[in-house]
C-alpha cells in the first residue's frame, strides 16, 4: 500500500503516516519499493514480519518480530528500557550508618542530599540490593526536560510490567483524563504492591508539578521512597515518617579501604594528603586512583600531590597526560551532552572508527564512561564539569550535538537539539525548528509535555538580529508554551505581539496562526466567548489561503472542544465533522 492509501483508510494525516512508515522500515517491520498508482511513481510498503511478540519484563517493554521469509532467521527487537538503575556499587565503601537509617521501617520517605560524586546513587543502589526478590525497584533519573506527564507515563509502564495481576486496574490507569486523578490512581496502585522507588538527580527537574507529586508520595506512600538530589528538600520533613540524609565525605579509614580496593597502596602521609585534598569525596578519590593506575603506580609513597588551585585543574592535567588522544576526544565529545547518547554521536570526531568499540569498552571498564542498559554512553557530572572547559571549539561541539538529537527525531530529542542550537549560536537552525513547530506542528512539543524546558530555552535565544517573520514565529511558540504553564498574562502579551507584527508585515498566513494560538490560549483560560471569536477569525483567513487544510483542522478541533465545554453538542459535532472533511480534502488535494 502507498502512504496515501493508508492515510485515507485510517483517516490520518499522510505526512504523519510517512514518518511512521520510515521508522517502521528502519527497525525492520516494513519494507518499501517503487510502484505505480494512477500512472504515477509512488512508494509502496509491504509488511515484512509475520509474527509480532510484545512482552513486559524486567528490562522494560520488549517488542520482537520475525521476518516472513523463513530462510532468514534474524529477529529485530525494539526495547523501551524502564530500568535506569546503576550497576556501579562494587566500590561502595562504608555508609553503614546511612544504610542502617534507610532500613528503618518506620520512615518511608528519605531525601538524600549531597554534592556531585558523594555517592548518593551508589548508596541507593546498595540499599536496593538488600530488598527481597518480591520488592522491585522503580528507578527514575531526572533530566532537565522531564515533566510530570513523562514521569507519570513511566510509572504507568512500571505498573504494567510489575503489577499485571489486576488487568481492570491497569486499564483504568490508561483511561483517566485528569492529571490529579492519574496521580491519585498511581499512588493507590503503587501502595497495592511492594516496591522501592528511587528518584535520582531531582535537582535537574524543572517542572514544579514533580515537586508536588513527591510531596504527595511523602504523605501517602506505604512504600519506601528515596529522592536523591544536590539540593535541600523543598518541603518539610518531620523526622518521623520522612527524613533528610546529608552525605559528607568518607572518613579517613573508609577512604583508605576504598583506595586499597582500587589497587593502590599508600603510606599514611600520602593518604592523608589525598584525603584532605579531595575532602573524602568518593568520586574524586575514584578518579584520582584511576589516573594513578594509568601511570602504573603501585605505591604513592614517593609521590606528592602538587598544590593546584582547584581539583578540576588537577584532573584536567591528568587527563592530558594519561589518556590517549582518541580517548580524550571521546570524553570531550561526551562532555557536551546532557543525556546518554548512542555511539553514532561520535561520528564527527577525529578518531579511528575501527577502534571506537574498543575505546568505549576500555573507558567503561576503567569506570570513566558509563554505559546504560539501552547501550548509550555518558560521563559523570563531575567529569563533565572538568571536561567541558577543555573543549577547543564548544560551538562546533554543540552544533554536532544538535545534529545528533535531530537525527533521533523524538520530541524530547528536538528540545535538546534547540538547547544545543542556542549554544552553537545557529540562529537559522533555531528558527527553522520553530517554524516547523508553529506552522506544521510537526513535533507538538507543548502538547507532548515539554512546555517548561521549551519556555526556558526560548528565553535564552538572542533576538537582536531576528527578522520580523522569525519574531512572529518565536512569539507564537513562546506564547503557546506559557499558556500551557498558565502564565496567562505573559502568554497573552507574547501572542498579541505575534498578531500585531503579522498585521504590520501584512502576512495573512502568520496572522491566522497567531490568532489560532491566541484563541487556544483564551480557551484554556476559560474565556470561551473571546476564544470563539478569535478562532473563527483565524478560520476565516485560512479558508482564503491555499494549502491551509491542516491548520483549519486544528482550529475546528479546538472549536469542537470549546462548544462541548459550553454544552452545545450540535455545534461540537458540526465542527468535528468539518475537521474530518477538511482533512480528507487536504489529502485529496495532494494527489
Amino acid at each position: 500500500m502507498s502512504p496515501r492509501d493508508i492515510s485515507r483508510y485510517l483517516e490520518k494525516n499522510e505526512a504523519d503516516i510517512v514518518r511512521r512508515l520510515r521508522v517502521m522500515e528502519k527497525v525492520g517491520l516494513v519494507e518499501s519499493r517503487w510502484g505505480t498508482r494512477l500512472r504515477k511513481n509512488v512508494k509502496l510498503y509491504d509488511l515484512v514480519t509475520g509474527t509480532i511478540d510484545v512482552r513486559f519484563n524486567v528490562e522494560g517493554v520488549k517488542v520482537a518480530f520475525k521476518n516472513k521469509n523463513k530462510l532468514r532467521k534474524n529477529i529485530a527487537q525494539m526495547n523501551s528500557h524502564l530500568d535506569e538503575q546503576p550497576r556501579n556499587t562494587e566500590y561502595l565503601i562504608g555508609r553503614n550508618d546511612e544504610l542502617k537509617a534507610l532500613s528503618d521501617e518506620r520512615i518511608k520517605f528519605f531525601w538524600i542530599a549531597g554534592v556531585a560524586g558523594m555517592g548518593k546513587s551508589s548508596l541507593a543502589e546498595k540499599f536496593s540490593q538488600s530488598m527481597p526478590p518480591d520488592c522491585p525497584t522503580l528507578w527514575h533519573t531526572f533530566k532537565e526536560i522531564d515533566t510530570l506527564t513523562y514521569l507519570l507515563g513511566k510509572i504507568r509502564a512500571f505498573l504494567s510490567v510489575k503489577d499485571i495481576s489486576d488487568l481492570d486496574k491497569r486499564l483504568e490507569l490508561f483511561r483517566t483524563q485528569s492529571e490529579s486523578e492519574t496521580v491519585d490512581l498511581l499512588i493507590k496502585a503503587l501502595n497495592n504492591m511492594r516496591c522501592l522507588m528511587v528518584f535520582d538527580d531531582f535537582h535537574k527537574a524543572k517542572d514544579e508539578k514533580i515537586q508536588v507529586f513527591l510531596r504527595n508520595l511523602k504523605q501517602r506512600s506505604t512504600n519506601k521512597v528515596l529522592v536523591l538530589s544536590r539540593s535541600k528538600p523543598p518541603f518539610f520533613l518531620d523526622d518521623i515518617n520522612s527524613k533528610e540524609l546529608v552525605l559528607q565525605g568518607l572518613p579517613l579509614e573508609d577512604a583508605r579501604q576504598m583506595i586499597s580496593r582500587l589497587g593502590l597502596l599508600m603510606d599514611d602521609d600520602s593518604l592523608l594528603k589525598v584525603w584532605r585534598r579531595f575532602s573524602g569525596q568518593p568520586m574524586a578519590l575514584k578518579i584520582f586512583c584511576l589516573f594513578a593506575k594509568e601511570r602504573n603506580l603501585t605505591s604513592l609513597a614517593e609521590v606528592t600531590v602538587k598544590e593546584l588551585s582547584t581539583i578540576n585543574d588537577y584532573f584536567q592535567k591528568e587527563i592530558f597526560e594519561v589518556l590517549g588522544s582518541d580517548e580524550q576526544n571521546i570524553l570531550l565529545t561526551l562532555s557536551v551532552f546532557r543525556t546518554p547518547v548512542k555511539s553514532k554521536a561520535f561520528r564527527g570526531i577525529t578518531i579511528n572508527r575501527r577502534n571506537l568499540g574498543y575505546l568505549l569498552h576500555s573507558l567503561e571498564k576503567r569506570m570513566i564512561v558509563n554505559r546504560t542498559a539501552s547501550d548509550k554512553f555518558l560521563v559523570h557530572d563531575i567529569l563533565r564539569d572538568i571536561l567541558y572547559p577543555m573543549l577547543p571549539y564548544p560551538e562546533d561541539a554543540h552544533a554536532s550535538a544538535a545534529a545528533y538529537y535531530l537525527s533521533e527525531g523524538m520530541a524530547d530529542d528536538v528540545v535538546e537539539a534547540i538547547y544545543h542550537l542556542v549554544h552553537s549560536q545557529d540562529k537559522d537552525g533555531i528558527f527553522e525548528i520553530i517554524k516547523t513547530e508553529v506552522i506544521d506542528q510537526k513535533y507538538r512539543l507543548v502538547e507532548n509535555g515539554f512546555a517548561i524546558p521549551l519556555a526556558e530555552i526560548l528565553a535564552q535565544i538572542d533576538l537582536k538580529y531576528a527578522k520580523d517573520t522569525e519574531l512572529v514565529l518565536y512569539y507564537n511558540l513562546k506564547g503557546k508554551a506559557l499558556s500551557m504553564l498558565q502564565e496567562w498574562s505573559y502568554a497573552r502579551e507574547s501572542l498579541e505581539k505575534a498578531a500585531r507584527l503579522s498585521e504590520k508585515i501584512s502576512d495573512q498566513n502568520l496572522l491566522a496562526y497567531s490568532l489560532r494560538n491566541k484563541g487556544e490560549s483564551l480557551f484554556l483560560i476559560g474565556d470561551l466567548k473571546t476564544a470563539e471569536e478569535t478562532l473563527l477569525d483565524a478560520a476565516s483567513i485560512l479558508k482564503k489561503l491555499a494549502g491551509s487544510e491542516k491548520a483549519l483542522v486544528s482550529i475546528y478541533m479546538i472549536l469542537a472542544r470549546l462548544y462541548f465545554a459550553r454544552g452545545d453538542a450540535f455545534e461540537s459535532t458540526k465542527y468535528l465533522s468539518l475537521a474530518k472533511s477538511t482533512e480528507r480534502k487536504g489529502n485529496n488535494s495532494e494527489i
